[in-house]
């Protein structure tokens, strides 16, 4: 095998220095070659340099034919579905750069000469630059003279050499494995995951084991077109592929492989003319045509995305306005219910009983709709029904579309060093060849769409009503989720003025000269409707506040210290192993809904979710032992006590980067503090949690009020914060068990997990014991997990009526044990949106002003989960057809909405996997919905 049609002993090292390549350009070698992209394969003229052409065959080996010079191309693959070994020694050289002689091309005959591989020619050449270089007085100066040709016209040809030495370690990879397992079929021969995001590996594997090729990849299909998405759209980019991770808490975990961009550009949807622009492609496009493929990865880290005009919200939702600039004095002065707008006849048949539950003092119904009808202007009738995530229709201005492209292409021109570095006339054409073809497609779209018109929100008569319902009724969204703080006793009026609260903060945070300069305002509330219940939630807006840039910063501490929280609890579980026998689960967190999918056991025998209640206003933020400070020292300690364990350096830096990203590093404790950096050691982290504690105030009217209790949701750093405080009681409560000498409940709690506020646990027969109130248990019971004076917690697990089995909502899945005694179970969606009452707006419009490829992106996000949740071919098809008809009832194509379906089933791969095969889901939806694959 090793010896067995070898290359020229020159390997990719020696090969970098003779043609002064990069690291980079061979990543880029290694990835075209695996792509199968093969420049000189196939009926193309083949690499001819004209300064200095390759010499002819036999003057490097007599036996050749010496008429004409010769020419390079590479060996393409031909599969004549025989396994013999002539055919299998063709398929060993795919892609391999040789020479042969030009005499058919040039002369009409067919010599039959065989050809020479380039890398023995360079090889020899090397040996004797004298074949090329006769009259040149020494070695030396043959030998650099050949180099400089190899780093010039002969440069494609040590490209293609580079390249075919990644498919010939391939190749001896697959024959090694076949070597240890001679029972390995095509797709088990490819050890490496990564290989299978490009086709050649998977096409190599199935030819040369033809006869093992598996009827359903687990992994990818092996002829996939999809296999690398890179289609230059600005809402699309490169897809990579995750893999399964083990955490530090031994639960696994699907993590996405990042990807490397050092530029984000963004351009300005202005209308529907620009739908089809891809910035990407024709910039790619000319560059390639233009300066030459070495442009390729140019604009490899750079992601353009798209910007969007307002959406109606911030025409009809002002919560600033209304709970900011409100004049409680004046409105209380001027009331009088027999004047109040909610008793006009227009708005009789909108009123709801809702608001005498609300507001029993008034003894009478305010207006609460969800009817558009609110408005008797047709045109605002209209813009209302499309919900209030509309973005309003715009003409379709070819001159408006052209000066953001502009803009962009002058941004983009700045930022990427290689376009920074071409010459002044050089970037003038390229502007202007990316821009005449610009124009062309979008004056094209608009001859088209010929019949697009505005809508018109500008429309006076429509501003007019817009003033009037604004003016009178507070408008605000409808949702199912929030569970924030209600205004009640738990904020504290401050009598102290906006200006003087501002200054103090501005006086603490100058400890923190690092910080991005914030807004001078406070935060406010902003109110939600639960339509279900007939409640109104408050939520926080912290956004573009004076505390925002701090409360980002704790956010990232305390994230960052969450792997060594993880470790910790690994280290004291394997100690309670040792001790005891059994391995507690220390730490229930997880981080989405997929964590909770794939650490779901084989066998299900009950489930138990529920809610912890109203739990951002009821976490006690005082200075006792069972407050919310106290659970950050704990974790910070946790945290430290490993770090102190593994390394010298305690110590935390910040830096901030261009575009408000945070980037935290473990740095020495001896370390200055610099400009545009911050230091956070043990003590500062505690600090400025507690002082984002302290400092949790909003505007309400001309009042800054104080949250005295619990903590407010629209702060960065809450959720973390949540997950600090349960985390402090899990841990005891499992410690506690081990300490008491119930290591029998132990093993109960392996499988329980919380997302925030929301608790499952998978088979626990005594969790319920663990959730009793105080005063049901015994005095010195350890069976206990949160404190019942602050955490109240509400069991919502249902019984199935129709067959035995318990079925538990937990985030996104719907779990169904169907047999108790077995174990068995299945999964499917749950959609939050049932059951509601109404009907709820459904994803986006099309004829809202988005990006049609944009929007259709829901439907790939919406399928990704679908295929992961669901445990039956028939739920998974249904459910997509379920996001398939609101995405055509709001105008998407139908042909537009399956071509996505289907994409996203051939990308499969590229998600977490599910349980299902995507082969069996594709055939359940040809049977239920008449797909065609």
């Amino acid at each position: 095998m090793d010896t067995f049609n070898h290359l020229a002993p020159t390997f990719v090292r020696a090969l970098q220095f003779l043609r002064n390549v990069s690291d980079e350009q061979v990543k880029q070698c290694r990835a075209q070659i695996l792509k199968g992209k093969l420049k000189y394969c196939g009926k193309v003229n083949p690499l001819d340099p004209q300064d200095l052409k390759f010499p002819p065959m036999r003057k490097l080996d007599p036996d050749k034919c010496g008429e004409t010079n010769s020419g390079m191309w590479q060996k393409g693959i031909r599969q004549d579905g025989k396994t013999d070994l002539r055919t299998l020694r063709k398929i060993w050289s795919v892609g391999r750069p040789y020479l042969k002689c030009k005499c058919k091309k040039e002369r009409n005959k067919d010599c039959r000469d065989t050809p020479l591989w380039f890398d023995h020619a360079i090889w020899f050449l090397l040996a004797h630059p004298d074949v090329l270089f006769p009259t040149l007085s020494s070695i030396k100066v043959r030998t650099s003279m050949l180099i400089h040709y190899l780093r010039t016209t002969w440069r494609d040809g040590v490209l293609a050499a580079i390249g075919f030495h990644f498919l010939r370690d391939l190749m001896m990879g697959i024959l090694k494995e076949l070597e240890a397992d001679g029972t390995l079929n095509a797709e088990g021969v490819l050890k490496e995951d990564q290989l299978w995001s490009y086709p050649i590996p998977a096409m190599l594997a199935s030819i040369m084991l033809p006869t093992r090729i598996p009827d359903r990849p687990s992994r990818i299909p092996l002829n996939s077109p999809w296999l690398r998405r890179e289609n230059g759209d600005p809402d699309e980019w490169l897809n990579a592929p995750g893999q399964m991770i083990t955490l530090p808490s031994c639960r696994k975990a699907w993590k996405r492989q990042k990807l490397d961009c050092d530029t984000f550009l963004h351009l300005k949807y202005t209308s529907r003319v620009m739908e089809p622009l891809s910035v990407r492609r024709l910039v790619n496009e000319v560059l390639s045509r233009v300066i030459g493929d070495d442009t390729t990865t140019w604009l490899k880290r750079t992601k353009i995305g798209w910007t969007y005009n307002p959406k109606i919200a911030s025409r009809l939702c002002r919560p600033a306005e209304t709970f900011c600039e409100f004049d409680v004095a004046q409105w209380i002065e001027s009331y009088h219910p027999d004047q109040c707008p909610y008793r006009m006849r227009r708005y009789m048949d909108m009123r709801s009983n809702w608001s005498i539950e609300l507001l029993e003092s008034e003894g009478c119904t305010h207006i609460i709709t969800m009817d558009s009808s609110i408005t008797d202007s047709p045109l605002l009738h209209g813009i209302i029904r499309a919900d209030l995530n509309h973005i309003s229709c715009m003409a379709l201005d070819v001159e408006e579309a052209s000066i953001e492209l502009e803009n962009c292409l002058d941004e983009l021109f700045v930022r990427v060093m290689e376009l920074n570095d071409l010459s002044a006339s050089t970037k003038s054409f390229l502007w202007r060849v990316i821009m005449k073809k610009a124009r062309a497609k979008m004056e094209k779209y608009r001859a088209v769409h010929k019949h697009a018109v505005a809508e018109p929100f500008e429309h006076p008569a429509v501003k007019r009503e817009l003033e009037f319902i604004t003016g009178r009724f507070l408008i605000c969204p409808t949702d199912k989720a929030p569970n924030t703080p209600a205004f009640g006793p738990e904020f504290a009026s401050i009598n102290v003025p906006l200006a003087a609260v501002i200054a103090r903060i501005r006086g603490e945070l100058s400890a923190l000269p690092a910080l991005p300069i914030a807004p001078a305002a406070l935060p406010y509330l902003m109110t939600v409707l639960k339509a279900h219940k007939g409640t109104f939630w408050w939520i926080t807006n912290t956004a573009n506040t004076i505390v925002s840039p701090v409360a980002k910063v704790c956010a990232c501490l305390l994230r960052f210290l969450l792997p060594l929280v993880q470790d910790f609890c690994q280290e004291r579980s394997l100690e309670v192993e040792e001790r005891c026998g059994v391995r507690p689960n220390l730490w229930w967190a997880i981080a989405s809904v997929g964590e909770f999918h794939v650490n779901l056991p084989k066998k299900v025998c009950s489930v138990f979710t529920a809610d912890i209640t109203r739990c951002f206003e009821t976490i006690p933020t005082d200075g006792s032992e069972e407050s919310l400070p106290a659970a950050v020292r704990f974790y910070v300690q946790c945290a430290m006590q490993i770090r102190k364990e593994i390394s010298s350096c305690h110590t935390i830096r910040i830096t901030f980067g261009q575009h408000g990203g945070i980037w935290p590093s473990w740095v020495d404790d001896g370390l200055p503090e610099e400009e545009g950096m911050l230091l956070f050691r043990e003590r500062d982290i505690c600090w400025l949690s507690g002082w984002c504690i302290t400092n949790s105030m909003l505007l309400m009217g001309d009042y800054v009020w104080r949250q005295v209790k619990g903590i407010p949701m629209g702060l960065a750093c809450s959720p973390i914060w949540c997950d600090i405080y349960f985390f402090k009681y899990e841990y005891h409560a499992m410690m506690r068990l081990a300490d008491t000498g119930n290591t029998h409940l132990i093993p109960c709690f392996d499988s329980t997990f919380r997302y925030i506020d929301d608790l499952g646990a998978i088979n626990n027969a005594v969790i319920n014991n663990f959730l009793r109130n105080k005063g049901e248990r015994e005095a010195g019971d350890p069976c206990w997990v949160y404190p019942e004076d602050y955490i109240k917690i509400k069991e919502n697990t249902t019984l199935k009526e129709e067959e035995s089995g318990r079925i538990a909502n937990f985030l996104s899945p719907t779990i169904t044990v169907t047999s108790p005694i077995t174990g068995s179970y299945a999964t499917t969606r749950y959609d939050k949106r049932s059951g509601l009452g109404f009907s709820p707006c459904r994803f986006v419009r099309y004829k809202s002003n988005r990006s049609v490829k944009q929007s259709l992106q829901i439907i790939t996000a919406q399928v990704a989960q679908i295929l992961l949740l669901c445990s039956e071919p028939e739920d998974a098809a249904n459910e997509i057809a379920k996001v398939v008809t609101p995405m055509e009832e709001n105008g998407f194509a139908s042909d537009a909405c399956w071509r996505v379906v289907k994409k996203t089933l051939w990308n499969a791969h590229l998600y977490q996997p599910g349980k299902l095969s995507v082969h069996v889901v594709k055939k359940a939806l040809t049977n239920l919905h008449g797909f065609a694959d």
